[in-house]
């Protein structure tokens, strides 16, 4: 078993750093974006991401850095889909609609008081990963909160 896991590794590493820096992004962008969180945790991608790296001996700051990339830009679309197809869907279903619009209208009260913290500790827990931003969008959560509270 050592040897298929070294040899799978090995053939990952073969990749190269564009490769494998590909691959972290888009673990990152999927489990925010696509919700694969849901299905397969995200930090199984990056623990085999990192393993490659580091048997490759690959600079992993850019992996890191493609990682981070992914993940801004998968929470980007999640909120993207929130905000433009959230109620569009729960529309399509209106016994759902009946039941959900109070918990859309106290979430968007939360999101107008305690938004920026809510995308913040989010991010920490591995449910809430691929869901906050698309809860975010949903419920009307400004994509700039933070530069609109500064104001």
């Amino acid at each position: 078993m050592e040897q298929l896991i070294e040899g799978l590794l090995d053939d990952a590493g073969r990749a190269g750093l564009p490769g494998v820096a590909l691959a972290a992004f888009l673990f990152a962008f999927a489990e925010t974006a696509l919700f694969t969180d849901l299905l397969v945790p995200g930090e199984l991608g990056m623990i085999l991401v990192g393993a490659v790296s580091a048997r490759a001996e690959l600079d992993v700051w850019w992996v890191i850095l493609a990682a981070a990339v992914g993940a801004t830009l998968g929470d980007s679309v999640g909120w993207w889909l929130g905000a433009r197809f959230g109620l569009r869907i729960l529309s399509r279903f209106p016994k759902l609609e009946r039941r959900l619009t109070p918990a859309v209208e106290r979430a968007h009260r939360y999101f107008e008081v305690r938004g920026g913290a809510v995308v913040f500790w989010g991010r920490f827990v591995g449910a809430l990963r691929g869901v906050v931003s698309l809860v975010a969008g949903t419920a009307g959560s400004p994509a700039r909160w933070a530069a609109q509270r500064a104001r």
